[in-house]
């Protein structure tokens, strides 16, 4: 019997961007990755990333490009060591953040939390010294002394701070038995600053703090020191991480939970409910979920689209006339 010829279409360079596979009487295009054969596998075109794959580019935006994509990120966050998601920067490992106080890291921001005596300033990055000399009748009768984060008053001859430790007043014999009654000194008077986060209440020759909440007195109890929350309950911000803060404690939790305050813990969040499996089946897991395909198909590189396998998508190769 006489040989047949065939057509070889590989010739004509069909399939952009993939390579042409001759077969009889037809052709096939092997696409690379970020790229997709169509129905008959005669062309390949380029993959939306960004439409086929919910799961990319969380906390930015996806750009689409020919054979791949970009993310680009909202502030606060940076782009991730694998390119495909954008992570939150912690500004707190920036030198000198939060300078005078504490900075708090948290979902693509930060917080500073000023030591007493300092506020934040304009830029939000650190905490500057209150001048509490510019206060209009401050150390009145005396001289104003600022310090780092304080101030004293220093009176006059003849005269001593007064019961708030803002103001000079004549020492007389009626001001040192109100002021030093029974040889007590009112250390709550005399330092302003005594008892930070919780308030003074002076005694007989001595005086005791009364803390603010999240906080509690130490074993002198002369000053407030802070309730480590996370160490005290282990199950705190459960699934996620917890960080204490002055008088409090946040916490973050990973991709695939959300924080339930009434529980204080991170709570799974079923990406079920949106539904991101394309002619599949959506099966949520702890923190993530995964698609199922029925017999016949299999998932696409996404791992959202359930396509059918290449034995059935063959049936429909491409024939010229």
């Amino acid at each position: 019997a006489s040989g047949q010829n065939y057509d070889d279409e590989c010739e004509r360079n069909p399939c952009a961007h993939g390579e042409c596979v001759n077969t009889q009487g037809s052709y096939i295009c092997q696409c690379p990755a970020g790229f997709q054969t169509t129905a008959t596998r005669t062309e390949c075109r380029d993959l939306d990333e960004c439409v086929a794959n919910g799961r990319i580019c969380n906390n930015g935006r996806c750009v689409n490009t020919e054979g791949s994509f970009h993310c680009v990120c909202n502030a606060g966050f940076e782009i991730s060591a694998d390119g495909k998601n954008c992570q939150d920067q912690d500004e707190c490992l920036i030198r000198n953040m939060c300078l005078n106080g504490l900075c708090i890291n948290e979902d693509g921001s930060f917080k500073c939390i000023c030591k007493p005596g300092f506020l934040l300033d304009t830029s939000g990055r650190m905490c500057v010294d209150i001048d509490e000399c510019e206060t209009p009748g401050m150390c009145m009768n005396g001289h104003c002394v600022n310090t780092e984060g304080s101030f004293r008053c220093e009176c006059m001859a003849g005269m001593a701070v007064g019961l708030d430790g803002r103001v000079c007043v004549v020492f007389t014999e009626t001001f040192s038995s109100i002021f030093f009654a029974s040889s007590d000194i009112n250390e709550c008077a005399l330092d302003p600053d005594i008892c930070q986060n919780g308030e003074c209440e002076n005694m007989l020759r001595t005086y005791k703090c009364t803390c603010n909440e999240g906080f509690e007195v130490d074993l002198t109890g002369k000053n407030c020191v802070d309730i480590d929350e996370c160490l005290m309950n282990r199950l705190l911000c459960d699934n996620g991480l917890c960080r204490n803060t002055p008088g409090s404690f946040t916490c973050q939790c990973p991709k695939g939970f959300r924080f339930d305050p009434r529980t204080d813990v991170c709570e799974d969040v079923n990406e079920c409910e949106s539904s991101p499996c394309i002619n599949g089946d959506c099966q949520n897991s702890k923190g993530s979920f995964v698609c199922t395909c029925s017999v016949g198909s299999s998932l696409d590189k996404s791992q959202l689209e359930c396509k059918d396998q290449p034995s059935t998508m063959s049936q429909l190769e491409f024939r010229p006339a």
